[in-house]
């Protein structure tokens, strides 16, 4: 009677083309052990072995096989000759400096376990010996940016340990505020399109009524202290005893934030060591957007105009990974909000319209932002054309507080506006009373 199959799935053949073979290998040779032992090969003759790792290696190895030189013609059925002779083929040095320049130049990927596990991998190819924590935990730390970072650098006597630990929270966390966010948005877009339906009832209300809409205006809608719609009441407002992240004061989020210290200041605050290139718009949903049509990598993409942005950006999705390459700078939108970007890339651009097409460096974002061209690649393009310059190019003074003369051109039929004066400091009301 025939041998009933093995349930278990056989490792995948060893590709001897791989850039990094010794890699590979040691990936390999890892399944290869496993399967040995759930399988129960590994307490069946030598000779079965050895027909069994090289079956499970593939045509490649099989052939190279055949031209291993052995000390006696038996260890050809050995097993563990076997295996020794294709990790010397596939690793035939190894260099403790390319490790390490190897180790240091990791990339940060999510999840955090992921991006941990390769470290720990390649670690152990540096010979770091009792250091190996120690290179880890400072890998970590120079790869992650912005809050986790500075989390990270608030710890007295941050060992590797507590390294992880802090990032796994802050990953979970960040997944988990998300989707928070992301159901109250849903729930809040539904109330909103349920009061907007017109029904029978509330017509007949308003008809009665004489037309005082008195339901509208004990609901308000983009609240000024949250930015979400809800009852008219201060208690009923997500953001009623909250503090904000800018200013640290009480009762608003920081997308309401008015103060403009709060502002400034949380530039330099984000990532000192970090670069910011000003974004000036994402999505609007009340103002009209100038808006082109794009091809990028075979597709379609449409992209806002924006003159005042300093950098193109482009969601994830139309890039592949293999173009996307780290960066240093932070995109910094108008109302303060730092954006850490998930890396550049430099792509070409075609306008499918007049075939004018460039290569152009973009700023990839996630996908909840929009695809936006920046002031010198739509001038590049001749999507937009800057006629004249308007604005004071050069002040001189001769002596302190004097700034010189300059001609201002007002436009005739605009409105006169009033703005409040500023307050005077209470040290200062004496004086400027005098």
């Amino acid at each position: 009677m025939a041998e009933a199959v093995s349930p278990f799935r056989q490792p995948p053949s060893l590709d001897l083309s791989d850039d990094n073979l010794a890699e590979s290998f040691r990936t390999w040779r890892r399944q290869m052990d496993f399967y040995m032992r759930a399988s129960g090969a590994s307490e069946k003759p030598k000779k079965t072995q050895t027909a069994i790792i090289l079956h499970c290696a593939g045509p490649q190895v099989q052939e190279v096989f055949e031209h291993f030189v052995f000390d006696e013609n038996n260890d050809k059925e050995d097993p563990i000759k076997v295996l020794g002779k294709l990790h010397e083929f596939c690793s035939p040095q190894t260099s403790e400096v390319i490790e390490t320049h190897r180790f240091w130049n990791v990339s940060y990927r999510a999840p955090f376990d992921a991006f941990l596990t390769d470290l720990r991998t390649r670690a152990k190819l540096c010979n770091f010996g009792a250091m190996r924590d120690r290179m880890i935990r400072d890998k970590i730390v120079f790869s992650v940016t912005g809050k986790v970072q500075e989390l990270l650098l608030r710890e007295r006597q941050l060992d590797l340990q507590k390294a992880v630990d802090i990032c796994r929270v802050f990953e979970l966390t960040a997944k988990q505020t998300k989707e928070m966010s992301e159901a109250s948005a849903h729930v809040d877009k539904v109330t909103k399109d349920k009061d907007n339906l017109p029904n029978e009832s509330n017509t007949d209300s308003q008809r009665k009524r004489g037309g005082d809409d008195r339901d509208s205006r004990a609901f308000v809608q983009d609240c000024n202290f949250c930015g979400r719609s809800h009852e008219r009441k201060k208690t009923s407002c997500p953001a009623w005893g909250k503090v904000c992240s800018k200013c640290s004061r009480r009762n608003h989020f920081s997308i309401k934030c008015r103060s403009v210290n709060a502002i400034e200041a949380n530039g330099s605050t984000e990532n000192e060591e970090r670069d910011q290139q000003y974004l000036a718009a994402v999505t609007s949903k009340n103002k009209q957007r100038v808006t082109a049509l794009m091809r990028i990598n075979d597709c379609e993409v449409r992209f806002q105009l924006d003159s005042a942005a300093d950098v193109n950006t482009i969601c994830a999705r139309y890039v592949k990974k293999t173009q996307v390459s780290p960066v240093k700078h932070s995109l910094t939108m108008w109302n303060g909000t730092v954006v850490q970007p998930l890396g550049e890339a430099v792509l070409d651009i075609v306008n499918p319209k007049t075939g004018v097409s460039a290569s152009v460096r973009f700023t990839v974002v996630e996908n909840s932002f929009s695809c936006l061209l920046g002031v010198s690649t739509i001038q590049e393009l001749g999507l937009i054309t800057v006629n004249r310059g308007a604005f004071i190019a050069s002040v001189t003074a001769d002596t302190l507080g004097d700034l010189g003369e300059a001609s201002l051109r007002v436009d005739p039929q605009a409105k006169p506006k009033v703005l409040p004066c500023r307050r005077i400091p209470l040290a200062l009301q004496e004086e400027v009373h005098q």
